[in-house]
């Protein structure tokens, strides 16, 4: 929570002068050799223990590799309990094959909760790499962690991108997506026609996250992913097959549509594939049948370029009547 408080406006209730952080505060942990390690955010027990009962195991980046230095200067009684914490039971195996969602969820929010843009690894990225261009653009040329730069170099935005990395490196562990992606059940949709608005509705739409593991907080955001009705599907399916019933259900079931990187890393947002985190996994579809591409994709209203393609793939003439009919519009 200090990260969000802390700010660089005068009036604010918790302001930090950055002048004064960098002239005064800052330098005070610089190391004294340049071959040092300083005690920066690196050197916190609290980071190298949520690494631990996390698992991470990625360190590619230069703080990760700071990271991983100063381990080892640790006194041996915090180095033997961080081992412990992460070399004992795997909290993380156990949620992920407990088959629990609501279990998942917990600990996917835990991780979001460290390790995501809000939480406490992004908030301080967003705070400090701010502190750190003012106070090497006030002098300061070098960071507690010993990074060091001219002021072309722009040495803040390479520490904002070995800190980005740093994050993602801390997702990249076995765990299924659905516990970072929970799934809520829409239970009801009521609808109201605003006053004072032609044509526009208001949808209330109420969602049950019971056993889903969602932590709902205000201004939390909400993915619909909609279905397009059976109805709809078997009406466009008849159009690519001029009206043929039986060739509209062989064509539905049995033409496979190939899926480009877009819907591939859509796929990953469904409930049914939430148990992979890597698009490039053999466990995610790189065909649907055209039925379910249907089903899953936008249908209505169709634009004039879809249309287009639509007719180039079945060369069907109802498709061709619409495509003439919105020419003579």
């Amino acid at each position: 929570d200090v990260f969000n408080k802390i700010q660089q406006q005068p009036k604010a209730p918790y302001y930090v002068d950055a002048t004064v952080w960098c002239k005064i505060v800052a330098p005070i942990a610089v190391p004294i050799t340049k071959t040092s390690m300083g005690p920066s955010g690196t050197a916190s027990p609290l980071i190298h223990l949520l690494d631990a009962f996390f698992q991470r195991t990625k360190h590619e980046e230069f703080i990760g590799k700071e990271l991983k230095g100063l381990f080892e200067s640790f006194p041996p009684n915090w180095k033997d309990f961080l081992i412990a914490v992460k070399n004992g039971t795997s909290v993380r195996k156990f949620v992920d094959e407990s088959g629990d969602p609501e279990l998942q969820g917990l600990f996917g929010k835990c991780l979001m909760l460290y390790a995501g843009k809000s939480g406490l690894l992004g908030r301080h990225k967003l705070k400090m790499v701010g502190y750190i261009e003012v106070a090497m653009k006030l002098g300061r040329d070098v960071t507690i962690g010993g990074i060091s730069g001219l002021l072309k170099d722009r040495a803040w935005d390479k520490i904002a991108d070995g800190l980005k990395v740093g994050q993602d490196e801390r997702f990249d562990i076995p765990f299924k997506a659905g516990g970072l992606n929970s799934v809520g059940r829409i239970v009801q949709v009521t609808s109201d026609e605003l006053e004072g608005m032609m044509n526009k509705t208001a949808f209330h739409v109420r969602i049950d996250t019971q056993g889903s593991g969602v932590q709902y907080v205000p201004g939390s955001h909400v993915g619909i992913l909609y279905e397009s009705a059976s109805e709809e599907v078997h009406r466009t399916l008849l159009a690519f097959a001029n009206g043929d019933e039986k060739e509209a259900i062989r064509l539905g079931e049995e033409f496979m549509v190939e899926l480009n990187d877009v819907w591939i890393a859509a796929l990953q947002q469904r409930q049914e594939y939430h148990h992979t985190t890597d698009p490039k996994s053999p466990d995610l579809p790189r065909h649907l049948k055209l039925s379910t591409f249907l089903k899953w994709g936008e249908l209505r209203p169709a634009s004039r370029r879809m249309l287009e393609l639509a007719y180039k793939a079945s060369h069907s003439s109802e498709i061709q009547s619409i495509l003439n009919h919105e020419l003579q519009d």
